[in-house]
């Protein structure tokens, strides 16, 4: 998103729509002051409607190897009637190419929308948590076993929201 088309961004998040873009910034914050500024037009009631901003950067691993990471996952957490705060989910680590937090309860304590969500559906932090724990666990089966490439991180997800929706099911039939 770099001009115009951020007006189209921002009807769709308001009217619901889920979206997803890139923005050539630093970080969260500097994200934020790139769409509220000319050329684009996010409003500040625009900014409170994002769930969370990825950064991306190259870095150098200690073996010299250049490679794209996620060095930071942010939420953003609306404020009062027009603002907006930038809290910190997920950060890497360069020095040891890791990211932290490495635990569900760990998260679940950081995400300022995972309690959001658990609220609305009814959950409880048990919920919540073992949740987490599963999806962790699903993609650890799948890094072991080497299954990277698009279509199978799709196959992947797919049976793990299947497994998920039939345990979904039986909880509530009990």
């Amino acid at each position: 998103m770099r001009g115009e088309e951020s007006e189209t961004v921002a009807a769709a998040i308001t009217l619901g729509f889920s979206t997803i873009t890139t923005v050539h910034a630093e970080d969260a914050e500097r994200c934020i002051q790139r769409i509220t500024n000319p050329p684009m037009r996010f409003t500040s009631g625009h900014v409170r409607d994002i769930t969370s901003i990825a950064t991306m950067r190259k870095v150098v691993l200690p073996d010299g190897r250049i490679v794209r990471r996620v060095v930071s996952i942010d939420e953003v957490r609306p404020q009062g009637k027009d603002g907006a705060d930038i809290l910190n989910i997920f950060s890497y680590h360069h020095s040891t190419d890791s990211f932290s937090p490495t635990t569900p309860e760990e998260v679940l304590e950081r995400s300022f929308r995972l309690k959001q969500i658990a609220a609305s559906f009814g959950w409880t932090s048990e919920d919540v948590l073992r949740s987490l724990t599963n999806r962790a666990g699903h993609l650890e089966s799948a890094i072991t076993n080497g299954e990277f490439s698009a279509d199978e991180l799709s196959s992947v997800v797919t049976r793990y929201l299947s497994k998920e929706s039939r345990r979904e099911h039986e909880r509530s039939a009990n």
